[in-house]
């Protein structure tokens, strides 16, 4: 991940050096430009949204009745937090900060990393934005016949 992130950032520097040397280069040449600083910005910009594309976004939606806890990270005024829901997919929410919310979420870290499943629920209070997470985190232990279903 690490290599492949330098390397867009090297590819898009030479890209920027190269255009620079290309506009300095053909001072007079006003057609070449007209045509040139546009698709610049172009290919610049869409290489700017590709690559957050391919990163991804936290969102902000509800989360689920049930939610499988992975891991957390607090940044600035915002907690993203990475869990798996109903469909099995992982997904990175975020929220904002309180310290609440990070005494409970260390406590499911400390779980997770000696290797307990933690589940968590999060009852919403009521807020005037259904795109906005607010509540509190009820934490427990999921029994092992709960996490694996039988068969029938």
């Amino acid at each position: 991940m690490v290599l492949t992130e330098t390397l867009t950032y090297v590819a898009v520097l030479f890209v920027v050096i190269v255009s620079l040397w290309t506009i300095v280069a053909y001072p007079k040449n006003y057609l070449f430009k007209i045509f040139f600083i546009p698709l610049f910005l172009f290919v610049a910009i869409s290489v700017f949204e590709t690559y957050n594309s391919i990163l991804g976004y936290a969102t902000t939606a509800n989360f689920n009745k049930q939610m499988q806890y992975y891991y957390h990270v607090v940044e600035g005024d915002r907690v993203y937090i990475l869990l798996r829901g109903d469909r099995g997919d992982p997904r990175l929410y975020t929220m904002e900060y309180h310290e609440s919310y990070e005494e409970e979420l260390e406590k499911m870290k400390q779980k997770s990393m000696s290797g307990i499943t933690t589940f968590g629920a999060f009852e919403q209070v009521l807020a005037r934005d259904a795109e906005i997470n607010r509540g509190d985190w009820i934490i427990y232990e999921m029994p092992f016949q709960d996490i694996i279903k039988k068969e029938d």
